[in-house]
């Protein structure tokens, strides 16, 4: 019996070591190391020495220095926003959207993305108006402990809604926004993360926005308009620090073609058939004496591209992997450049002999104008848009035509509104189409006018007011759900808050506006306009955590379920 109560003794002294160093619970294998260890020898002092000095313990160290220093930065300049990037695909958009606001709101912006990419930290630099880039893990902690609340949680359309979860739940206080990549995206949501948004910013389509973007989601309002030449001043930076010497005779390509994921995803077409319709493609726009670069996407399969290849080089046409034509104009760094976006790593001397641009169905077919138009280049150009359905078997062409057609024919009749003068040659319908136009002739500033919508943005709403409920445990959960449906009827959103142990396992609904610990209540109670009219608690037994929340929600009717 004593052995055991010792046991236990020395295992809760190596939890509390690991609590107070490293800030987490132990993993197994540390937890019965450490405490066979402490049993043994009866030296704690050791175990506070290993812990202290390991590398994740100088993380940490490092972690809430950089927290600390973003939070003094954030008291010099005063009002920031948050904007996500989950892609280095977003980042010319987001540090766009940051210098608009910087402009317009006169904030600063604070990026965050979720995984250690190293080209996002250091290209976000770019920007005067980005003052850090944190981990959503720092993120989190400097919510906690920063006094001034961000003025907008911003994120991607397409952003992954479960990872932002959290962070949305942890600011309830704090209008969400939403921005786009340029084209004006198929936003047909009312609600992201368990919130109505209260707007989106669009990149360039100054004069369609209303148009072909609010109309697809009328409740889904236009913030602002960035002007494409932002966007692309940062794309232009951005391909200029990977050029260093070009090779004596670089390949002068005249033709490109962007590949597509099209045995991926949705779509999951055999690869014999994409190969088969891509073939017909090009034999129908490249002839022999062009010089074809094939630059792929990075959900592309590789097997696709060396197949497609072959073929081409048995025919007598020349044909370079995208990597190795940047690598003949100077381009360093090929395993990362090659896969960026085809705007980040481009120059103009690279795209001077090239008359052909073959894009399949990306909007790639309404920015490669601007891009040729914003280098300056000169001459005749053809952008080849879609692809002919009879270039599939029927039973393909009626399930992979269909996606496909909204798209194209989208984005020729944008592109027939913001640019001109253009040259449209329907191939098949208007799903599959050509554009021709000189470069020198075409006027690109519809997409260079900036749009700020004074009015919504500057706008306070009254303080939000919802109904709170204190969820103690995973048992409380269903009649609290019972009653949140009740109310969500009566126009009213609920928060569920639960101890600061588990997270609960609860769905996202419209009815329930987000889920947070007790920490994360007090810091929108304390710093942001969070009102609670009413409390709901279990009962009686939990007296002394809802009399903790009386106080914290400064006497709220309190009603027992």
């Amino acid at each position: 019996e004593f052995l055991k109560k010792a046991n236990l003794y020395a295992e809760q002294l190596v939890i509390h070591a690991y609590h107070g160093i490293l800030g987490r619970e132990p993993d197994k294998e540390g937890l019965e190391s450490y405490t066979k260890d402490l049993i043994d020898h009866g030296d704690l002092k050791s175990i506070f020495h290993s812990l202290s000095n390991s590398p994740e313990h100088y993380s940490k160290i490092n972690s809430n220095f950089h927290i600390s220093e973003t939070i003094e930065k954030i008291n010099k300049v005063g009002n920031y926003v948050l904007i996500g990037i989950d892609h280095l695909v977003f980042l010319t958009f987001a540090l766009s959207l940051a210098d608009f606001l910087d402009t317009h709101l006169k904030v600063k912006t604070i990026l965050f993305t979720y995984d250690h990419q190293q080209f996002i930290i250091t290209h976000a630099k770019l920007s005067s108006s980005v003052i850090e880039i944190l981990l959503s893990t720092e993120l989190d902690s400097f919510l906690q402990l920063a006094t001034k609340r961000p003025q907008m949680l911003i994120v991607h359309i397409f952003s992954k809604e479960n990872d932002y979860r959290k962070i949305a739940d942890s600011l309830p206080d704090v209008d969400l926004a939403l921005y786009s990549d340029g084209l004006p995206n198929f936003v047909l949501k009312n609600t992201y993360m368990g919130r109505n948004p209260k707007g989106i910013f669009y990149s360039g389509f100054e004069q369609l926005v209303e148009e072909h973007g609010a109309l697809l989601n009328p409740s889904l309002k236009t913030l602002g308009i960035i002007p494409w030449k932002s966007v692309f001043d940062y794309y232009s930076h951005i391909s200029s620090n990977y050029i260093k010497s070009k090779q004596r005779d670089p390949i002068k390509a005249t033709a490109i073609l962007f590949l597509r994921y099209w045995q991926v995803g949705s779509y999951q077409i055999p690869y014999d058939i994409v190969i088969h319709a891509l073939i017909n493609l090009l034999s129908e726009h490249i002839n022999k004496d062009d010089i074809l670069v094939i630059k792929g996407d990075y959900r592309c399969s590789p097997e696709i591209f060396e197949r497609l290849c072959d073929f081409i080089r048995s025919t007598g046409i020349q044909v370079y992997d995208y990597a190795e034509y940047l690598k003949q104009w100077g381009v360093t760094d090929i395993e990362i450049t090659a896969l960026l976006p085809f705007e980040m790593t481009i120059q103009p001397d690279m795209l001077a002999s090239i008359k052909c641009y073959i894009v399949l169905d990306s909007s790639l077919s309404i920015t490669l104008p601007y891009l040729l138009h914003y280098f300056k280049l000169n001459g005749k150009v053809k952008i080849i848009c879609g692809i002919s359905s009879s270039s599939f078997p029927i039973w393909v062409s009626n399930k992979f035509i269909a996606p496909i057609i909204p798209h194209t024919s989208y984005y020729r009749k944008i592109l027939s509104e913001i640019i001109r003068p253009i040259h449209f040659t329907d191939l098949e319908t208007k799903c599959y189409w050509s554009a021709e136009f000189n470069i020198e002739n075409i006027n690109t500033s519809d997409l260079d006018i900036p749009y700020y919508n004074e009015k919504l943005l500057m706008y306070k709403p009254n303080p939000i007011q919802m109904a709170v409920f204190f969820i103690p445990d995973e048992s409380k959960l269903e009649n609290a759900t019972i009653i949140a449906q009740e109310l969500w009827h009566k126009n009213d959103s609920s928060l569920f808050i639960a101890l600061n142990t588990e997270p609960l396992k609860i769905k996202e609904h419209e009815w329930l506006f987000g889920v947070l610990d007790c920490e994360k209540l007090e810091s929108a109670i304390r710093w942001g306009v969070l009102k609670i009219k009413n409390l709901y608690a279990p009962s009686l037994k939990e007296y002394y955590q809802i009399n903790y929340f009386i106080s914290l929600l400064k006497n709220p009717n309190v009603i027992y379920y």
